[in-house]
């Protein structure tokens, strides 16, 4: 799995993938899914990528970094 480069200090983003949750139980994830077998009664999620942040963190002012943290832009 890919992630959008982080610029200037700033972390890398978050990268694209294809889950698939089984009916009969189960999870998978794929980086690339082309020919995916299928059952009836199976769930298909595309997460898509977030971008790189710009600038480290440590920088910010704190209220913009706790707001980041809170919409989810900040990973680990």
């Amino acid at each position: 799995m890919h992630r959008a480069w982080g610029q200037a200090g700033g972390r890398d983003g978050s990268p694209n993938f294809v889950e698939v949750v089984r009916a009969g139980g189960g999870a998978e994830r794929f980086a690339v899914a082309t020919p995916l077998p299928l059952n009836e009664g199976d769930l298909i999620r595309i997460h898509t990528g977030n971008g790189g942040g710009f600038g480290a963190p440590e920088g910010c002012e704190q209220e913009l970094v706790l707001a980041d943290l809170r919409n989810g832009f900040a990973f680990p």
